[in-house]
């Protein structure tokens, strides 16, 4: 068998290769080349496995990666529940000084209006659908020394459910459409007038109202009962704010106080 060995190999003597030899540097700088191929090739396939599981692959190639995913959206500003404390407003908001805070019996139905015009016979609550989707109510009043009679505000809030702020607004107008009169020879109880004199004077929406109550005098006459007094109503979101003056200075002044504690 060597004998025959050694027939082939003196016939590849002197034979030129096929193609020549790499030199050596060559040779070690492919292998470092094939090295990094693979290890990227590596890399990718792991860090596919982790994105697919984090929603999407991640590649590792000159090509543009996908764009960043945009930050999470800010949580949304929970809807209150209740009225808070400074939503109303304090004396320092009122025309003057010499203020005080005083009791108040301002809702004596369901709702302020109810208790406003309790003989006006028209009136049912079942047909002011806002009302009972109040969340929540509370109520401030001050007075201070006057010339002739006290001078006094009073203020209720009401905060309603998400969007039906402005169907109260809606059933204020309705009420004074409905039991807003003045008196006539045959009546037996006696009536308030109201007037809208204004619009749009604070707030998201509001109403400025001119308010004429009557009463019966000691000849059974009807007759007003002292000067007029204004209401102002006024709505910032699902919060609405009705201001019952009875003072000097300007009303509309302190709807826009109180508009800005609603906002």
């Amino acid at each position: 068998m060597s004998d025959q060995f050694d027939v082939w190999f003196e016939g590849l003597r002197g034979q030129r290769p096929p193609a020549p030899f790499a030199p050596p540097e060559a040779v070690r700088r492919r292998g470092r080349q094939r090295a990094h191929r693979q290890a990227v090739s590596a890399g990718v396939a792991v860090l596919a496995v982790t994105g697919l599981g984090a929603g999407g692959a991640v590649t590792l190639l000159d090509r543009p990666g996908p764009e960043p995913a945009p930050p999470p959206a800010a949580t949304a500003t929970a809807v209150p529940t209740r009225i808070a404390g400074d939503w109303l407003l304090t004396v320092g908001d009122l025309a003057g000084t010499g203020w005080e805070p005083t009791g108040n019996e301002l809702i004596e139905g369901e709702w302020y209006w109810d208790g406003a015009q309790p003989w006006c016979p028209e009136f049912r609550i079942a047909d002011y659908p806002s009302v009972r989707q109040r969340r929540d109510l509370r109520a401030a009043s001050w007075t201070r020394p006057g010339e002739a009679l006290p001078e006094r505000v009073d203020e209720v809030v009401e905060l309603f459910e998400p969007g039906v702020g402005t169907g109260n607004l809606a059933d204020v107008r309705r009420y004074v459409e409905t039991c807003s009169r003045r008196p006539a020879p045959a009546d037996e109880v006696a009536p308030t007038y109201y007037r809208i004199e204004a619009t749009g004077i604070a707030g998201d929406e509001s109403l400025l109202l001119r308010v004429e109550q009557y009463m019966f005098d000691q000849d059974d006459e009807i007759v007003r009962a002292g000067e007029f007094h204004h209401v102002a109503v006024v709505r910032v979101g699902d919060a609405v704010a009705t201001i019952i003056y009875r003072a000097g200075g300007d009303v509309r002044e302190v709807a826009q106080r109180a508009a800005g504690r609603l906002g």
